[in-house]
Parts: C-alpha cells; sequence; structure tokens
C-alpha cells in the first residue's frame, strides 16, 4: 500500500513511469498508459512468466477512478485525471457552453459513426450483389456452354443417325439390285431352256416328218415296181 509497491507493478508489466515537477500542472509521478506496451516479465532462462508478487496497496492504486482494480490500472485500462501514482484529481466542472459543445460534438461523432456504418453497409451490400451477379453470370455461363455441349451432342448424334439410316438404305438398294440381277439371270437361263427345249422338239418333228416322207416314198416305188 505504497507508491514503491505501485512503482514496482508498473516496472513489473513495462509500464511507464514519469516523473513530474512537484510545482507544475501534473506534479509527483504518474504512469503514461498509451505510451507503454503492456506485458508480463518472463524469467530469461526458463522463459514461463514470473507472476508480480502483490502488496495490499488499496489505497494508492485500487482507490483511483471509481475504484478501478489494481490489475486495470496496471494495464492501461485507467488514464486521464486521477490517473498519476501520487494523487487523486477532481474533475474540473464544466460549463453550460462547453458541455453543449461537448454533447453537440459527440452528436456530430455519433451521427459521423452511423452515417460511416451506413456506408459500410452498402458497401457490403453493394459487395454482395457485385458477387451474386458474378455468381449469377457463371452459372448462366456454364448453362449456356452446358447447353451449347448438349445441342453439339445431339448434332452429332443425328449426323450419325442420318449416316447410318444412308448407309442401310445403300444396302437395301445393293440387296435389291442384286436380288433383281439374280432373278433376271435366272428369267433368261429359263428362256434359254426353254428355247433348247423348243429348238429339240422342233428338229424331233423335222425329223420325224423326213423320216415319214421317206418311208412312204420308199413304199411308194416298192409298190411301183410290183406293179410293172
Amino acid at each position: 500500500e505504497s507508491e514503491d509497491e505501485a512503482r514496482e507493478a508498473c516496472q513489473h508489466y513495462n509500464l511507464s513511469v514519469v516523473k513530474g515537477e512537484d510545482d507544475g500542472a501534473m506534479g509527483g509521478e504518474w504512469v503514461e498508459w498509451r505510451k507503454s506496451d503492456f506485458r508480463e516479465k518472463r524469467d530469461p532462462k526458463k522463459g514461463h512468466v514470473v507472476r508480480l508478487r502483490p502488496w495490499k496497496m488499496v489505497r494508492t492504486i485500487e482507490s483511483k477512478l471509481n475504484g478501478a482494480t489494481r490489475l486495470a490500472v496496471c494495464r492501461g485500462e485507467v488514464s486521464g485525471e486521477g490517473a498519476t501514482l501520487s494523487q487523486i484529481r477532481s474533475p474540473v466542472p464544466m460549463s453550460s457552453q462547453e458541455l453543449t459543445a461537448a454533447q453537440q460534438q459527440q452528436q456530430r461523432k455519433l451521427a459521423a459513426e452511423a452515417e460511416q456504418r451506413a456506408k459500410d453497409v452498402d458497401r457490403l451490400q453493394q459487395q454482395k450483389e457485385a458477387a451474386e451477379k458474378i455468381e449469377t453470370e457463371r452459372k448462366k455461363k456454364a448453362e449456356e456452354e452446358a447447353a451449347k455441349i448438349a445441342e453439339l451432342k445431339r448434332l452429332e448424334e443425328e449426323k450419325k443417325r442420318r449416316r447410318k439410316e444412308a448407309e442401310e438404305k445403300q444396302r437395301q438398294r445393293q440387296l435389291a439390285l442384286k436380288h433383281a440381277e439374280q432373278e433376271r439371270q435366272e428369267k433368261l437361263r429359263r428362256e434359254a431352256q426353254e428355247k433348247k427345249r423348243l429348238e429339240d422338239e422342233a428338229r424331233a418333228r423335222e425329223a420325224e416328218r423326213i423320216k415319214r416322207e421317206r418311208e412312204a416314198a420308199a413304199r411308194a416305188e416298192a409298190e411301183k415296181r410290183k406293179a410293172e
């Protein structure tokens, strides 16, 4: 519960303690919270965190600024009026004009923050819409590409089908021509056989006629000789 304990705690947590002149506006000692880099002390050999062995410094540190804790003071969570180690300063009362100006400044700050939030929301919405538009265009392009591929496949299948039908028609036509040629050859063969048969019959009848005429002539000659 002394300034030495507070000074040792600040040194332990790497908090800068500045000494001022006694007759100055900020006399005594105070901690520069914003200029300090809070960190816990470590053992140089083993590397583990060295815990601060606290003294019961209630009146010197823990009584600062609405009862802030000692750890809050050492971590830099307390600053401004009353943040010195030597004394606790009372806040300076503000005039009505200063209070109005401070309120207006606070309102402007809040309005600016609200405007910035609205801009951030609008920017995020625009980014979302742009991403959705890109995704929609990508899907549309993918669908168009898929439709194009499907159409090319359909045309290729149609081409194959037509080629197959043409080949089948050509094959059927060739079979028909072959069958017609076979029938023509068969007809010629039958006609040739019939012609040969008729010729053979005609020759046989002619031979029979000549034979009968010769026999008749021979009988007539024999009868003539007999009559003489």
